[in-house]
């Protein structure tokens, strides 16, 4: 009997991966799913997957238009180019067995070989190229022709681009003029790979119009940098992206004093009306000795007063700026109607900082999302949860320690970890949460827990009975006696 093309679809997923790929051979619709899966996602990283994945390429064409995601690492390329042979591929045959002398040649064939690939990859969608390191230049100028084949082949379908390239690298790369019409997320990682580069020469001049190039099709925008360089003359340079829901930005912060704002707060003062998920993340400057800004000083910086009137989701980088619980309640205060999720995971929270937190949203139900940590995962912490968000419908959240109400009464020492765990157990029991809206459930230590977690997860469950997915992670090591 044949079966429609769907029905084999939807049977396809309840098969793992591993097993579909030997079914490729029971009918037609079997192959082109299992080839659909293997090929969708390719990582030029490692060697083996290199040599396999272009060896096939290259001598089955058509598997190249199943590629939907696509992410190159240029230098290990080149080094497989100029390394010793390996058996089975032939497109670096000659560049294996030339001497030193005649490898220009022998690269320019290997280039020409991969340039032929890539350019059959009309239907991707994803791109990611990652090449940061100063050593890494010369391969990414190398490799450029075949950066520059694939926006010809796949330029006009591309949705995610993420870079993570030196900025001395950004020329061999695009233009800036270069434009992809249907480009929806950009991911940029701003490094520099030479303390001598100008690097407000290069922002300026490439990136800048390059991102304007995306004004209207680009919805959601991420720049990053772990190094400490100058973004206010990126965020200055930006023109309204009018379709731009979300934007994430991490980056090196030094000082109140020597840390420029004022082009995140014209970013994000323009795209005000439009902007529904914000994540900031402030990087310490752990090799700079200087003190941290006060709290009060540090939320009345223009960019953190700027209105989000359709702000829904915040993930906020606070591990230096938490001292006062009370401003930064303030500051969640205006977005206590429309936020629907929240992260604060970059520092641990006692149970009466959170409470003081989730007063904010106590008698509304907008808040679905709650990705937290705390120091004590307890009864009283489920209680608390509860009772101040009873309408939150999805957790994450990490601890440090079990902890109980038992454990306070009867044992005023820190305990072993496997006593803090059957004693939370042992107190959950008389705890139920049947008119708790909670249905997704994700937990996990911040740090080694001994023990028997089943019975944690027991005790959970039982808890919360009406949870749909719950998901408890640890690392649990077994004591020395």
């Amino acid at each position: 009997m044949e079966f429609p093309f769907e029905i084999w679809l939807h049977i396809s997923r309840f098969i793992p991966s591993y097993e579909l790929q030997g079914l490729f051979c029971v009918n037609h619709a079997l192959f082109n799913i299992a080839m659909d899966k293997r090929f969708k996602l390719l990582r030029f990283r490692r060697r083996k997957d290199i040599i396999t994945n272009i060896t096939l390429l290259q001598k089955y064409k058509f598997h190249s238009q199943r590629v939907r995601r696509l992410e190159i690492w240029p230098q290990i390329i080149s080094k497989i180019i100029y390394d010793k042979p390996i058996s089975g591929w032939k497109i670096f045959h000659n560049v294996i067995t030339r001497r030193i002398t005649e490898q220009p040649s022998a690269t320019t064939q290997a280039i020409a070989a991969m340039i032929n690939v890539i350019s059959e990859m009309t239907d991707l969608t994803d791109y990611v190229h990652r090449c940061w390191d100063c050593n890494d230049l010369p391969d990414l100028a190398t490799f450029s022709p075949v950066v520059k084949a694939g926006w010809a082949a796949f330029g006009h379908n591309l949705q995610v681009l993420i870079l993570n390239v030196a900025l001395e690298g950004y020329p061999y790369i695009f233009s800036p003029s270069l434009t992809f019409p249907h480009l929806e997320f950009l991911g940029i990682n701003i490094s520099q790979a030479y303390r001598t580069t100008d690097c407000s020469v290069i922002i300026n001049d490439l990136l800048v119009p390059f991102i304007n190039n995306h004004r209207i099709s680009l919805q959601s925008f991420e720049v990053s940098s772990y190094d400490y360089l100058d973004l206010n003359v990126l965020f200055s340079g930006l023109h309204q992206l009018s379709n731009l829901k979300k934007v994430k930005i991490d980056y090196r912060f030094t000082s109140l004093e020597q840390t420029e704002t004022a082009g995140l707060h014209h970013f994000l003062h323009i795209h005000s009306p439009s902007l529904q998920e914000l994540d900031l993340h402030f990087r310490p400057a752990n090799d700079i000795h200087i003190g941290n800004p006060l709290p009060c000083r540090w939320f009345q910086q223009d960019f953190l007063r700027v209105q989000l009137p359709n702000l829904q989701s915040l993930d906020l980088g606070m591990e230096y700026f938490a001292a006062d619980l009370h401003r930064t309640a303030g500051y969640l205060k205006q977005y206590q109607n429309s936020l629907t999720y929240l992260s604060l995971r970059s520092v641990a929270f006692t149970l009466s900082e959170l409470s003081t937190l989730l007063d904010v949203f106590s008698g509304t139900e907008c808040l679905r999302k709650l990705d937290v940590n705390v120091f004590h995962l307890s009864p009283e912490l489920l209680d608390l949860l509860e009772g101040k968000v009873p309408s939150l419908y999805h957790l994450e959240l990490g601890f440090d320690r079990f902890s109980s109400a038992l454990e306070l009464a009867y044992f005023p020492v820190i305990l072993e970890s496997f006593k803090q765990l059957s004693l939370f157990c042992e107190a959950l029991h008389t705890h139920k949460y049947l008119d708790w809206k909670l249905r997704h459930l994700h937990i996990h230590p911040l740090g080694r827990i001994l023990g028997d977690m089943t019975k944690c997860q027991v005790a959970i469950s039982e808890a919360l009975p009406d949870l749909e997915t719950f998901m408890l992670e640890w690392s649990e090591f077994e004591l020395k006696r």
